[in-house]
């Protein structure tokens, strides 16, 4: 399927099968799980790529009827990082190498807050 060598479905009802998946965005079970990992996977950038698509052009449809909002005062609001391209930057929890698993991140904040609070006893005490 999608191209791949080894697949059932190929030519003209490769495609509409294609492209009935990304107008729907959704795949039947069954034929998910007769895909193989690398299927999969293209399957899943296909979809992918579609979905950036639909936005990117919702984006620019409704670019101009945005009115920009000043903040209310006392009212939170929320700045992104800009990366080196100019766009949102994003980092993934678990993707680099020297991240900690959410394990670990809990393990670590029991440990703090149980620290926060001995020193907290240890300045009644005093």
């Amino acid at each position: 399927m999608f191209g791949v060598p080894g697949c059932r479905v190929y030519g003209q009802q490769e495609s509409t099968m294609l492209q009935q998946i990304l107008q729907t965005m959704t795949v039947d079970p069954d034929l998910l799980s007769e895909l193989s990992d690398e299927q999969k996977a293209i399957l899943f950038v296909k979809i992918r790529e579609e979905q950036v698509r639909r936005y990117n052009e919702f984006e620019k449809k409704n670019q101009n009827d945005r009115i920009p909002r000043k903040p209310k005062k006392g009212r939170k609001n929320v700045d992104f990082l800009l990366g080196k391209n100019g766009k949102e930057w994003v980092w993934v929890m678990g993707e680099h190498k020297h991240d900690r698993s959410i394990e670990e991140m809990i393990e670590l904040e029991i440990q703090e807050r149980a620290l926060k609070e001995v020193e907290r006893e240890i300045e009644e005490i005093r």
